[in-house]
């Protein structure tokens, strides 16, 4: 995979984004801790290595958004081979979060822009993500990182 970072200038420090290495793991799972969901232990390093080698053979990967050395910002694409639409392939975003002291600095939406170009040079014909939040901000989030309302998802749940 060819990484495409980009580096976005903030206030505070100088933001790369680009795609996840091992070494960021820990940045990312310390990031998704802060989602308000039952917790659940995380898998072993080995394991940790493996899942990201195999979002990464989806075409797509996990973005972070690194300031110095520290993650701030992530998501995951993957990218589904699929039979309709003349067989191009769709993009899933999943896993979107901003450290939450390093939200309002246009991260969220830089890290959903290079996941959505990164489908778009994969021939996708649509990028999806679905969110559990009912948070009109979090809507208006989406909105202003291209995304539209246009679907309902549902989903079938296997953690209960």
């Amino acid at each position: 995979m060819n990484p495409e970072d980009s580096v976005l200038k903030t206030h505070r420090d100088t933001i790369e984004i680009g795609w996840a290495t091992s070494d960021d793991l820990a940045g990312v799972l310390g990031l998704l801790d802060c989602y308000d969901r039952p917790k659940t232990p995380w898998p072993a390093p080995d394991q940790q290595k493996r899942l990201l080698a195999r979002i990464d053979n989806t075409g797509g990967g996990v973005v972070v958004a690194r300031q110095g050395s520290s993650v701030v910002g992530t998501c995951t694409l993957v990218i589904c081979p699929n039979l309709s639409w003349g067989g191009r392939p769709f993009g899933m975003i999943e896993n979107v979060i901003v450290d939450p002291d390093q939200r309002r600095q246009r991260i969220g939406q830089r890290v959903l822009a290079f996941a959505v170009e990164h489908a778009k040079k994969q021939d996708c014909y649509k990028v999806a993500l679905m969110t559990g939040s009912t948070d009109p901000d979090v809507h208006r989030f989406y909105r202003s990182s291209g995304f539209e309302a246009s679907k309902t998802g549902f989903q079938v749940r296997f953690d209960a």
